[in-house]
């Protein structure tokens, strides 16, 4: 076996040197040197952890590591006894850790350390650990289909790229606890490294009588992470406003390199004015082997074909961006909820939305609340409070979604200029610590001088979705001239609501905000102009549960329900028959399949309906909608789609339950339906879709019939 490099405590003595301006004053620092080994999927690695004397008060300490990871030696100047346990109490490492920490815990070994001579009070102390191993994590898919879903692993080794991370346990690792780092890490020389903070030094060298590339990576700021990521890159600098930018592609790419050093300047100026100063020495956009969308401290992780498509530098680019502020820069308290996830969708994917103009944000609005109102069911919901990370559409909508809407209505309620103060204010008190929901508050109430507790003490530690109706409406006559006269009311448990309201008159639009906290109550807006129509809401603003009226039917509102019948059509010949079967469990459907040709549809209610192949249980319906099928041709709402060899999709009402979807799926192009179909949950949001092969040429949304929230007094 390879041996460790210098672990001698020269070695230790020298990074003592070297790098004690990183260390001065922190708790941790890791002096780590570390071999990858591509095609053994291996590394070898020597570590110096410095401790604060204050931390090993007790003489004793406990970290994790990997289990494939060997350890082969632990000294220490001060003198040490070790030893390490694969099966451990979890409380022996995280205090009250819960299924995830126990999950994690579990992936690794427990190295137990005890100093056996007097410490001292002050100052630092070394403690060197040298270790090697193979790490490879196959990826694997996610656990579900859904439609950010992308394949994962806790970290590997490959000649492909190498990813490690907290998940990995690749690094001496302890919870709760942030630190700086030197990493000099040397790598075949066609290969490159990234790793958060600063590259201060690189060259080639021998090592082991084979030529290495050495990089150096320095962290000054704490962090409570440590990534390393590695590949056959070309690199692309630049420097804006004092920070390096950076892309690792595994092709030269000029052009597309180009493009993303630009929009890295673009989002690193709006986000300085919006917030403050960016916290980290660069900026990386690097490229993965496999799909993934991993915001990093300094950097980010996109897959190969994410980063080509067109949309993704004017989206999802600029999320990760954001998360340079908010999860890896002012970092989160996850015992008490995860905030940033909808701070940073709210600052990004949303406010680029606003600034294409009104329509777009109001769309975004709406679909954020149809896709809560689709997947989150009473018995599914659970409070910001207890949201740590995305696994599912509903984590998704409640993580995202909700959470994004509880920023959205502050800012609506605390102004513009207050609601961007607040938070310059959060990020300057908080840069580089762990914060929680109510720093948040504080910051939020500090800055505004108002009470905030209710605010935050509803919408981050309790569920539910107010419902609100309008009860009745009318006018009167009144100074100055008329009054729009109506009653609201909201589901139980009640809500303190903000409700937008919009009076349109003959001369224009009365926009107010009414507070509703009661059960019921009735208010008066009054204008010198004669009203027209008075809308509750109409632009989506609150967080609120939709009508049904209100939600377009979508293929994702089919998925939102895990339950479901799926009925094989008996008007298809066996060859399209036997292949609309053997795809039935990739809808990931928990229900009946029935076979129309063996056996009846059955009564038409109570759930969700898939509808796969002609048959005489969907001719049936369709005779109840607005859709006619005719030979190779479905026209629906007087659209018409020519089938012929494509495949058409579609979601509708079913006519005989308001609370049940149909979705009818259509094709005779057997090879290519499977590949459709692992993609439907991507196309969540479109109610109609026409592919030809597994290429998507037709798709829309059919238009939402209206608002019960609406009424016009002209029809009265």
């Amino acid at each position: 076996m390879l041996k460790p490099y210098g672990m001698l405590f020269a070695f230790a003595a020298m990074a003592i040197l070297l790098t004690g301006a990183c260390i001065a004053g922190d708790l941790m620092h890791h002096s780590m040197t570390v071999s990858i080994y591509p095609p053994d999927n291996s590394l070898l690695a020597v570590d110096t952890v410095y401790v604060a004397g204050v931390h090993l008060e007790s003489g004793k300490m406990t970290f994790l590591l990997n289990r494939s990871l060997e350890i082969e030696s632990i000294e220490s100047p001060y003198g040490i006894k070790w030893y390490s346990q694969e099966e451990i109490d979890p409380a022996m490492l995280k205090d009250e850790p819960d299924e995830d920490d126990k999950e994690f815990i579990a992936r690794g070994k427990g190295v137990f350390i005890e100093v056996l001579e007097p410490l001292p009070a002050e100052g630092m102390i070394p403690i060197v650990i040298s270790f090697s191993g193979v790490l490879y994590d196959s990826l694997l898919p996610p656990d579900r289909n859904y439609s950010r879903g992308f394949a994962t692993t806790t970290g590997l080794i490959d000649e492909r790229g190498t990813y490690l991370s907290n998940g990995s346990l690749w690094y001496p690792f302890q919870f709760d606890f942030s630190f700086t780092f030197r990493l000099t890490v040397d790598l075949p020389p066609d290969y490159m490294s990234v790793s958060q903070g600063a590259l201060e030094r690189e060259y080639l060298d021998t090592i082991r009588d084979e030529k290495r590339l050495v990089e150096v990576w320095v962290e000054r700021n704490p962090t409570p992470e440590f990534y390393l990521v590695a590949g056959r890159y070309y690199r692309h600098q630049e420097v804006h406003n004092g920070t390096s930018i950076m892309t690792y592609t595994y092709e030269t790419s000029d052009s597309l390199s180009q493009v993303y050093l630009d929009a890295t300047r673009r989002y690193l100026a709006m986000y300085e004015e919006l917030i403050g100063k960016y916290p980290h020495p660069k900026f990386a956009m690097v490229e993965n082997f496999w799909q993934t969308g991993y915001g990093m401290p300094s950097f980010t992780l996109l897959g190969d074909r994410v980063i080509r498509l067109p949309f993704i530098v004017h989206t999802s680019y600029g999320h990760e961006i954001l998360h340079n502020w908010w999860g890896n820069c002012v970092f989160v308290d996850y015992d008490t909820g995860n905030w940033c996830e909808g701070l940073t969708t709210y600052g990004a994917d949303y406010l680029y939305k606003e600034r294409q103009g009104e329509e777009a944000a109001r769309d975004y609005r709406h679909q954020t609340l149809i896709t809560f109102n689709n997947y989150v069911t009473a018995e599914k919901d659970f409070p910001l409070s207890a949201f740590h990370e995305r696994h599912d559409s509903v984590s998704q909508s409640v993580g995202y979604g909700k959470s994004l809407f509880v920023f959205h209505m502050l800012r609506l309620y605390l102004g513009d200029e207050m609601f961007w103060r607040s938070l310059r204010s959060f990020y300057g008190t908080h840069r580089y610590e762990t914060a929680s929901w109510e720093d948040l508050e504080r910051a939020f109430a500090e800055t505004s001088g108002r009470d905030l507790s209710w605010y935050f003490d509803q919408w981050v530690n309790h569920t539910g979705l107010p419902g609100v109706s309008l009860e009745a409406a009318w006018t009167e006559r009144a100074a100055p001239g008329h009054a729009v006269m109506f009653t609201l009311r909201q589901s139980e448990p009640s809500f303190t609501l903000d409700v937008p309201v919009v009076v349109t008159t003959e001369t224009g639009e009365v926009r107010r905000s009414v507070r509703l906290s009661e059960t019921e109550k009735t208010f008066s807006v009054t204008n010198e102009s004669r009203p027209i129509s008075l809308e509750i809401d109409p632009d989506f603003n609150m967080f609120r549960r939709l009508y049904t009226e209100e939600i377009p039917v979508t293929i994702g509102g089919a998925f939102a329900n895990d339950d479901g019948t799926i009925i094989i059509g008996n008007r298809e010949d066996d060859t399209v028959r036997m292949s609309f079967s053997a795809i039935s469990h990739a809808l990931g459907i928990e229900g009946d399949v029935v076979n129309e040709a063996q056996s009846g549809a059955g009564d038409l209610t109570g759930t969700h309906f898939w509808f796969l192949g002609r048959g005489d249980a969907l001719d049936g319906l369709l005779r109840e909608t607005e859709v006619d099928l005719a030979g190779d041709r479905v026209t629906v709402s007087g659209s018409e789609y020519e089938i012929g060899g494509r495949t058409f999709i579609c979601a509708l009402r079913n006519p005989r339950d308001e609370n049940s979807i149909i979705t009818i799926v259509l094709s005779a192009d057997t090879e290519s339906l499977p590949g459709i179909v692992g993609k439907l949950p991507h196309y969540g949001r479109n109610s109609y879709l026409v592919f030809e092969g597994g290429k998507a040429l037709e798709r829309g949304v059919w238009e939402a019939a209206g608002s019960p929230l609406r009424v016009d007094f002209r029809a009265r």
